[in-house]
């Protein structure tokens, strides 16, 4: 019975010693946890009205259907355009030169004369088909024509055409430049006997524009057009 007292007594005393603890311990508030990053990025964007969306989606529809097309060859023929402008220019240099009696232009070599080229009925075509009068103000030089032709040739790429359109006219202007081509080498080699190495340089960039120019122009827009065109 004494024991049972005594037992008692000492539980008492330790559980008021332990309430006295916890009224004397300090309150510490709880550390903020901060919350947990989402394995998902967050896309902030801004909404546009329904038809602007569908005006976007049209216009990248439309650019990835120019992108599939062939492109046309423009810089090439611009190039062999101004490669024969320049030739033309010294072509005219040379005929207005050739009035100097002591003048020799540097196309005269052994294989043969330019300017006997020049200075032949030939040069002037439209007045030796008798289209015009000779000497009249129509009677264009072969360097003047090349200037003109050749021009047209640079100016390719802002042509005020179509696609299909422009690459036909350019095939047009070419074939009848390589056939003009093959009735001036008939002449120079036939009716004149002779070499000249401007009209040489004519010839070669008229076959180059027909080939590496024009026949590639027109095969990309004959070509099968893409799906969703």
């Amino acid at each position: 019975m004494v024991c049972k007292v005594c037992f008692r007594a000492w539980r008492k005393c330790c559980n008021s010693r332990d309430a006295d603890k916890a009224k004397n311990k300090k309150y510490r508030p709880p550390r903020h946890v901060a919350p947990e990053e989402s394995s998902t990025p967050q896309v902030y964007t801004s909404q546009k009205p329904l038809f602007e969306s569908f005006r976007s989606f049209s216009e990248i529809e439309d650019q990835e259907i120019m992108a599939r097309r062939p492109k046309l060859p423009t810089k090439r023929v611009c190039g062999l355009g101004i490669a024969g402008a320049l030739v033309a220019l010294y072509a005219m240099h040379v005929e207005r030169a050739m009035a100097d009696p002591f003048y020799e232009p540097m196309c005269v070599t052994r294989w043969g004369s330019c300017a006997a080229v020049f200075s032949s009925v030939y040069a002037h075509p439209l007045s030796n088909w008798g289209l015009v009068s000779k000497g009249s103000d129509l009677d264009f030089s072969l360097a003047f024509l090349g200037i003109l032709n050749y021009g047209v040739f640079a100016l390719f790429p802002v042509w005020p055409l179509q696609r299909a359109a422009a690459a036909k006219v350019l095939l047009a202007i070419s074939v009848a430049s390589c056939l003009f081509s093959i009735y001036l080498l008939y002449v120079l080699k036939v009716l004149l006997d002779d070499f000249c190495v401007v009209c040489t340089t004519f010839h070669v960039i008229n076959f180059s524009t027909l080939v590496f120019g024009a026949v590639p122009a027109y095969r990309a827009t004959t070509a099968p057009k893409p799906k969703g065109e």
